[in-house]
């Protein structure tokens, strides 16, 4: 898991800034409150992106060995 992380670190911190800033701007200028389970929507989308592209890498890094 270690070497995936250091594969994927540089995309992880992007996404986890890109969510940061989403969240941020949601709460600085949203007067609806849908809006906040809107983005919890695409946080848990995310997440679930993030662990398929590692089950990907996974197998591939097994296939090569």
């Amino acid at each position: 898991m270690k070497d995936y992380f250091n594969y994927r670190f540089k995309d992880i911190m992007r996404t986890l800034l890109a969510v940061g800033i989403g969240f941020l701007a949601a709460f600085i200028f949203s007067d609806i409150e849908g809006d906040h389970v809107i983005l919890l929507w695409i946080t848990a989308g995310l997440v679930i992106a993030e662990i398929i592209q590692y089950y990907k890498w996974r197998n591939d890094k097994k296939r090569t060995k």
